[in-house]
């Protein structure tokens, strides 16, 4: 019972941050700054939850580590030149960064729906 329990926080998670995170892009490239920088602040949260879930193989938490705290500087990026202008798109380096997270996020899903984990029991 308990498995089930983590497996369905574990799945809830994943979802939760892989739409947080395309939001965040389509936001960042509409100029809906507010709205990014709600998301920029709310998915490190997530990602780091999601880090320590059972099951996910150590690239992968590095990989959500490194999300994680780039989203941060994400925030103040998004704070510091952004809010209130007209601007759209995130700077070069910071929309890169929330790529290779969403990247991640997409062959974690694949593996995640389609592989056992490691470390989960059947």
């Amino acid at each position: 019972m308990l498995e089930r329990v983590r497996h369905g926080v574990r799945e809830a998670d994943f979802s939760t941050l892989r739409m947080w995170v395309r939001e965040l892009r389509t936001a960042a490239r509409l100029g809906d700054w507010h709205r990014a920088l709600l998301f920029a602040e709310e998915c490190p949260a997530v990602a780091e939850r999601l880090r320590n879930a059972e099951g996910l193989e150590d690239g992968e938490r590095q990989g959500l580590r490194e999300g994680a705290d780039n989203l941060r500087l994400v925030q103040g990026h998004i704070r510091n030149t952004r809010l209130n202008k007209e601007t759209t798109g995130l700077a070069a380096n910071h929309a890169k960064s929330v790529e290779v997270l969403a990247a991640l996020l997409e062959r974690l899903g694949g593996r995640l729906h389609h592989e056992p984990t490691k470390g989960a029991t059947p």
